[in-house]
């Protein structure tokens, strides 16, 4: 499983439509990633995502992410704009 931190930017699929999003928490259970807590540009924010969930209607998907992130697309998204929201 691909593994986030604090900051980066995602890509997470809500249901057939894909955001970017920038993680602003990670969750543990037992000193492993559980989950995160991501805010979309659209100021949604969606809590314990997992990564590449077929199974689930919203997602990481580390496909997409590696290509926004490899082109170089801009967004005024990260986690200073967002400020703290623990």
């Amino acid at each position: 499983m691909k593994t986030y931190s604090t900051g980066d930017r995602v890509v997470v699929r809500n249901y057939d439509v894909n955001e970017i999003a920038v993680i602003t928490e990670v969750h543990y259970s037992k000193k492993v990633i559980s989950g995160y807590t991501v805010r979309s540009e659209k100021g949604a924010e969606y809590v314990y995502l997992g990564t590449d969930n077929d199974n689930s209607s919203q997602t990481i998907s580390s496909g997409y992410t590696k290509l926004v992130n490899t082109k170089g697309i801009e967004t005024k998204l990260n986690a200073n704009t967002l400020g703290n929201f623990k």
